[in-house]
């Protein structure tokens, strides 16, 4: 399998990347997925590719993260309690 992108590439683009770190293994879990993938998740072209990966970037602050780092309001708590 021919990688499209691999983890040097990807350290060029968003910056210095500490060995061992969350932000590895985050980035390396991502990789993993993209190059296994990519066609059937419609990544067969440059511009969706490079959309997809700005959001990634974006979304998880250069991998930084993998979860959600703000909860719920309360009043949004309310909201869905309301709803069911």
């Amino acid at each position: 399998m021919t990688e499209i992108l691999d983890l040097a590439t990807l350290k060029k683009i968003i910056g210095p990347i500490k060995l061992g770190s969350g932000q590895e293994r985050n980035a390396s879990s991502f990789l993993l997925c993209l190059n296994t993938f990519r066609f059937q998740c419609g990544l067969n072209r440059y511009h969706r590719l490079a959309h997809f990966l700005g959001q990634s970037i974006v979304e998880s602050g250069g991998f930084r993260y993998d979860r959600e780092l703000w909860g719920p309001t309360s009043e949004e708590t309310k909201g869905r309690q309301n709803a069911y």
